[in-house]
């Protein structure tokens, strides 16, 4: 029977629904790219902002490390210069001079001084200087403490030469002489310096490793130089150099911190980006985006209700002519199922008209007897081959060709059962899921058989036992029949000419492979023989089977 599809049309209800679903559509859609470009858009931001936070605490790191490279270099001449004194090389006067000059002509230091073996100033940049303070004797116990040579940097705390901001201190001891120099420096620096390069609502800090804070900015009150970093720095710059989000305990604000150390001073800088900045941009290209959404659904929603009107208004017209059209494909069904009704009739018939030249055959052979009964015999078995082609094409649901697998099975076995032969020979047959059409099947199936026949009467005599093996293979539109025994061979197919006394299955076999433009080999196994049947299908003559 014929399968027949049916279509959806524009002007059918389920199209109208379709249609409807896309008027849908044309809302989420634009609603959906926008909310995906808008997560897109705040991903990407938010890597902006840390690259821009590293960045900027990468110039503060530059910055900051020229500074105490500066200041150690101070630190050096100052002790040159008291060595040189020591030694007699220099005046106390000419070193005097030397620490006032350096100390005014560099912003960042507030005074320079030298501290004999029991913390008293020797020598200072300011004649005020020179009674003892508290923090030079703090600052002269820190580096007495530390190792060496090593400079020790110390908390914030007063100036020493003015009434102004609290300074750190730089120092490093001499044992050999039983000095420290040391050398205080304003924070006021550094803020000066980051609140040109800071962006709004950003922030910087610089501290020590244990936490003591030497500068930070915005200024929010008073510095009174006792600050402790907030925990939130203290836990995450625990490395050289990384990237974190945390709110200010100084003004409360959400930022995206990147942090580096001052190697190979003990000291961290901070620098942070505010969110608002990122939420301020994110807002913006949310109203961009917004703006070509809604654009984009009123056009696309536009043109969807102008193809919904029109299908309505072809809705009717479509349904008359569906009307039309489903009555003429019953009239064409019914002519297609009565075509199809005569072709397996015709197949039937042939199958019929075949059975009875085969016995017309029998009777014949019958009547002459002797060795030309064989021959009607032979005669009859391959019209046999081909009615059961027939027969099955009117018995299966489709008339467009043969499933060649299973009958190639059949005739294999029927064969064998014909030359009495079940009980000795073996069987052996693999074959593709593949339908050939009548014009292909029919020839493959007379060399089969012809194939078959030769081999079940030459290559097992004497009521020898053996086996054959039949596989058909399909490749693309490559077709390749094999038939092998393993009998002691068979005259009519050892021999690979075409005109040296061959049999008549062999011709025949060569006569059909001719019709099908196919490459025919014999092979001697020694024992046993091989016929391989090879050639080029058309392509309307194969199909394979699901």
């Amino acid at each position: 029977m014929a399968r027949r599809s049916h279509t959806l049309q524009p002007g059918q209800p389920g199209a109208i629904h379709t249609i409807d679903l896309l008027v849908l559509a044309c809302v989420l859609l634009p609603l959906a790219l926008f909310l995906l470009a808008a997560i897109e858009t705040r991903t990407r931001l938010l890597r902006d902002a840390e690259r821009d936070a590293d960045r900027l605490v990468e110039l503060l790191h530059e910055h900051a490390q020229k500074v105490f490279e500066t200041e150690s270099l101070v630190m050096e001449q100052a002790e040159t210069r008291v060595a040189d004194l020591d030694s007699g090389r220099g005046d106390l006067a000419s070193v005097q001079d030397f620490f006032a000059q350096t100390a005014q002509r560099l912003p960042q230091i507030d005074a320079i001084l030298v501290l004999d073996n029991a913390g008293r100033v020797r020598i200072a940049s300011d004649p005020a200087l020179h009674a003892s303070t508290d923090f030079a004797r703090i600052t002269a116990a820190a580096a007495a403490a530390a190792a060496p040579g090593t400079i020790v940097v110390t908390p914030p705390g007063p100036a020493l030469t003015a009434e102004g901001p609290p300074v750190y201190a730089l120092a490093r001891r001499d044992p050999a002489r039983g000095t420290t120099t040391v050398l205080t420096a304003a924070p006021t620096y550094f803020t000066a310096f980051w609140n040109v390069l800071m962006p709004r609502d950003g922030s910087a800090t610089l501290f020590l490793a244990d936490g003591v804070v030497l500068a930070r900015a915005p200024q929010t009150g008073d510095f009174t130089g006792a600050e402790q970093a907030s925990s939130g720095f203290r836990r995450f710059a625990v490395g050289a150099r990384g990237v974190y989000r945390a709110t200010s305990a100084i003004d409360g604000v959400d930022r995206t911190y990147a942090f580096r150390r001052a190697d190979p001073w003990p000291i961290f800088l901070v620098a942070g980006i505010a969110d608002s900045t990122v939420e301020r941009a994110w807002l913006r290209a949310c109203v961009g985006y917004g703006a070509l959404a809604l654009l984009s659904s009123t056009a696309l929603m536009t043109i969807a209700l102008n193809i919904r009107r029109r299908a309505r208004i072809d809705a009717e017209f479509r349904a008359d002519l569906e009307r039309a059209v489903a009555s003429r494909t019953v009239e064409l069904a019914r002519g297609l199922d009565e075509k199809e009704l005569l072709v397996r009739e015709i197949h039937h018939r042939v199958k019929n008209n075949m059975q009875t030249i085969m016995s017309l055959l029998a009777i014949q052979g019958a009547a002459v007897g002797g060795p030309l009964q064989a021959q009607f015999r032979a005669a009859a078995q391959r019209i046999e081959t081909m009615a059961s082609l027939h027969k099955q094409l009117y018995q299966q649901d489709e008339i467009e060709g043969v499933e060649f697998g299973p009958y190639l099975e059949r005739l294999v076995r029927s064969q064998v059962t014909l030359a009495g032969a079940e009980d000795r020979i073996a069987v052996r047959v693999e074959a593709q899921k593949v339908r050939f059409a009548l014009d292909l099947g029919t020839p493959l199936a007379l060399i089969a058989n012809e194939a078959l026949s030769n081999a079940l009467k030459h290559a097992f005599p004497d009521q020898r036992h053996g086996a054959v093996f039949v596989r058909l293979e399909v490749h693309g539109l490559r077709v390749t029949l094999t038939i092998e025994d393993d009998g002691v061979g068979s005259p009519a197919t050892t021999d690979d000419s075409a005109d040296t006394g061959q049999g008549l299955g062999m011709r025949l076999v060569r006569s059909f492979a001719r019709s099908l433009r196919a490459d025919v080999q014999v092979v001697d196994l020694a024992p046993g023989t091989r016929l391989v049947i090879a050639f080029n299908a058309p392509e309307t003559s194969v199909r394979e089977v699901a």
